[in-house]
């Protein structure tokens, strides 16, 4: 047994997941990036905010 709320871990999901999705775009960025490859503006997006949230 947890000393959680029944819904505290609902609440935390969707969060966790948007987090784990930026991380997976800002990732695919800076790939592309140490490629030498153009970013498009979504991709410069998500890095901007990875870096930010990293800090």
């Amino acid at each position: 047994m947890t000393d959680r709320a029944p819904d505290s871990s609902a609440d935390e999901a969707p969060e966790i997941f948007d987090d784990l999705y930026l991380g997976l775009r800002a990732g695919g960025a800076l790939r592309k990036q140490r490629r030498g490859e153009p970013l498009t503006r979504d991709e410069q997006e998500a890095l901007g905010r990875w870096q930010r949230l990293s800090v």
